[in-house]
């Protein structure tokens, strides 16, 4: 998987705006995610003394992801397939942080969840 993916998926809603120009719509009405080729992603996370846990569940099992467990852009985990899972992370330090899973199908339908995360001693 690219690194174009997740840069794709965070300029996604970006796009759609600027597409738009002038219109004055609510946010939610402009959420990309909820377009009807959009792939439904939903990730969860625990966290137990700076370990965390993330596990996810989607609508189509045969994407590929990838998970930027702290929000810096980087991906620090691809996933050849992104069948419900779990993938687990060690943060060197405290913090709250912004995980994002970005996920695509072989057919081009991609999705996007993002979770905080709060590592505490």
């Amino acid at each position: 998987m690219t690194r174009k993916l997740i840069a794709a998926a965070l300029a996604a809603p970006l796009a759609l705006a600027l597409a738009a120009p002038g219109l004055a719509q609510p946010q939610d009405e402009l959420d990309w995610r909820r377009a009807p080729n959009a792939l439904n992603v939903e990730l969860d996370v625990r966290v137990e003394r700076g370990t965390a846990v993330f596990t996810w569940d989607l609508d189509d099992r045969r994407a590929r992801c990838a998970i930027d467990v702290d929000g810096d852009g980087e991906l620090d985990h691809e996933l050849e397939t992104c069948a419900p899972g779990s993938v687990t992370h060690t943060f060197d330090r405290e913090g709250v942080f912004f995980a994002t899973l970005v996920a695509e199908t072989p057919d081009g339908r991609r999705g996007l969840a993002r979770v905080p995360v709060r590592v505490e001693e």
